[in-house]
């Protein structure tokens, strides 16, 4: 995001609203032939990330959404797939 190094105020209101306007990838005609990435990738704002899962993974095209404290982040999986090595997010072992 910005490489900050001080600590992000989550008492204070945002400065400004945040941009949704966002042109998601809606897939492709065929799986098989998809060129799309596996993972869309939008910056919300410094804390907050908005991932979506590639149609071509599982046709609901889910949403993750990583967001960031201070000292700690979380990524919230709404992701369709348990299959390790489909998904990016989803460790290899």
């Amino acid at each position: 995001m910005t490489g900050r190094t001080h600590p992000i105020d989550f008492t204070s209101p945002p400065a400004e609203g945040r941009s949704l306007d966002v042109r998601w990838i809606h897939g492709s005609e065929s799986a098989r032939h998809n060129t799309d990435p596996e993972i869309q990738v939008h910056a919300y704002d410094a804390h907050t990330v908005i991932l979506r899962q590639n149609m071509a993974v599982n046709y609901e095209a889910p949403f993750l959404f990583l967001l960031f404290g201070n000292d700690r982040a979380v990524l919230l999986d709404t992701g369709a797939t348990a299959r390790r090595g489909v998904l990016p997010a989803t460790p290899h072992r």
